[in-house]
């Protein structure tokens, strides 16, 4: 019995040793990552701000006779990109009212074109009125009679060919 209580006593420090490995290690990992995102925070912190000493430096070189907006073509065709990919948007409230306007002019424009149509439906049956008022030309019998005998081309060239 003792060996056996023994055994286990090994056992269970074994088992604690391992997760105080596993714990101390984890703590060291993410002190390590720590140390490292803060220097990596620090050195991004520090290549920004010498870019923005260059940029300066740049700028008041560039900006004898030139105004700092437009001394760099940069900084207008980051503009126009920006507008190209609808990152200057206007407002939900400014877009409906837009919209709204067209849509009443739209509407304008379909009540101008109905109001012709009705207009030039009413001369139109005007004419038809008048032209069935007034009296039709006499059909003649002759004319009749030669319209009647008339064979169609394909049977007169056939009675040709006889």
């Amino acid at each position: 019995m003792n060996t056996k209580k023994n055994v286990e006593k090994a056992g269970r420090q074994v088992w604690l040793a391992g997760l105080g490995a596993v714990l101390l290690g984890k703590e060291y990992a993410v002190k390590k990552l720590d140390e490292m995102f803060e220097g990596t925070n620090s050195l991004v912190n520090q290549v920004v701000t010498k870019g923005q000493e260059i940029e300066g430096d740049i700028k008041s070189k560039v900006s004898g006779s030139y105004s700092l907006k437009n001394s760099f073509v940069q900084d207008e065709k980051i503009a126009e990109l920006r507008e190209k990919l609808g990152l200057n948007q206007e407002s939900k409230q400014d877009k409906i009212s837009r919209l709204a306007a067209k849509v009443d002019a739209l509407t304008d424009i379909v009540a101008t074109i109905s109001v012709k149509a009705e207009e030039a439906k009413a001369a139109a049956s005007a004419k038809t009125e008048t032209k069935a008022a007034a009296p039709k030309p006499a059909v003649t019998a002759t004319a009749k009679k030669s319209t009647a005998t008339r064979k169609p081309r394909a049977a007169a060239s056939k009675a040709h060919s006889k």
